[in-house]
């Protein structure tokens, strides 16, 4: 029995290491996403490209202009902003919030009255990670549903601390617990979305829901949040900067989660082979299974 306790106690502490691994790679993916909207991932990109590019003061009032077209006489314009105590962002670039540069679709549509397409439901969206998993098909469904375009950005509003958000390449049906952002030509949805996946718009989201048992935030209670705007060129690549490093963390999160299954066939190997008395050669002075279990029982409970 000694032997089987010395080959848990090693198996738990890679187990172990290996969690604090994923952790890692969560507030790494954190860390690239706050530098990156602050301007750090392209400060040479930036400086490479400084007299070829629109100021984004320019390209935010396209945007408004843009959305009052589109409103046809029901744009609201929001309150002056107060950036007194905002971060400092480099030139060119300019504070604003979501209610003015984005626009929720309110195109909606009964499954049943058109032909199968894809669904995508709360369930399909990874959590934190913008990540479409899969789909479903809309013949699977019956309520009305929002309809969105490639390209619109899809965000989970029933209990936003999932941090549910993603930006699908095809058009579709979904879940009316999720907001539909149309895109727009002046606004790259990938720099929002991956700007709407930092802890603090999460925090700030959900600080603002209504209703107890289903937590939901609307867009008129987010609209206010801060953002910042650099030109269109270099949202792109701001996005192209956080994919690559976020493939890389992919991989390695893929590892992690390959070994830490792996850890858990060996402990139930290692199980199998006591109880049949393979492992070590028996002696009988050695301790009834029981007590080693219950003590294995007691340890994971600790963790």
């Amino acid at each position: 029995m000694a032997r089987i306790e010395e080959l848990f106690t090693k198996l738990d502490a890679g187990v172990a290491v290996l969690k604090k691994v994923k952790a890692q790679l969560k507030r790494y993916r954190q860390a690239v996403l706050k530098y990156a909207f602050a301007g750090k991932l392209t400060e040479e990109w930036r400086e490479n490209h400084k007299n070829k590019l629109e100021p984004a003061a320019v390209l935010l009032e396209q945007i408004k202009a843009e959305r009052k077209k589109a409103a046809k006489g029901k744009y609201k314009e929001l309150p002056p902003l107060d950036t007194s105590d905002l971060p400092e962002i480099p030139d060119g670039w300019v504070w604003t919030r979501v209610g003015e540069i984005m626009q929720t679709s309110n195109e909606k549509v009964n499954p049943l009255n058109i032909q199968p397409t894809r669904y995508i439901g709360l369930e399909h969206i990874e959590k934190d990670t913008g990540k479409l998993l899969s789909y479903g098909i809309s013949d699977e469904v019956r309520s009305t549903k929002n309809r969105f375009h490639s390209g619109d950005l899809l965000y989970g509003k029933l209990r936003p601390y999932l941090n549910k958000i993603c930006v699908p390449d095809f058009d579709g049906i979904c879940s009316t617990d999720i907001l539909v952002f149309s895109q727009s030509k002046y606004l790259f949805n990938k720099y929002v979305m991956f700007r709407l996946l930092r802890t603090d718009f999460v925090k700030y989201a959900n600080q603002q829901v209504s209703g107890f048992q289903h937590p939901r935030v609307d867009f008129q209670k987010i609209s206010n949040f801060y953002i910042p705007l650099p030109s269109l060129p270099e949202q792109h690549q701001i996005v192209e900067e956080i994919e690559r490093r976020f493939s890389i963390t992919d991989e390695v999160e893929k590892i992690v989660e390959q070994s830490l299954k792996q850890a858990e066939r060996l402990r139930m190997s290692i199980l199998k082979r006591a109880f049949e008395g393979k492992l070590v050669p028996q002696d009988p002075n050695d301790e009834p299974a029981e007590k080693l279990l219950e003590r294995i029982k007691r340890r994971k409970e600790q963790t």
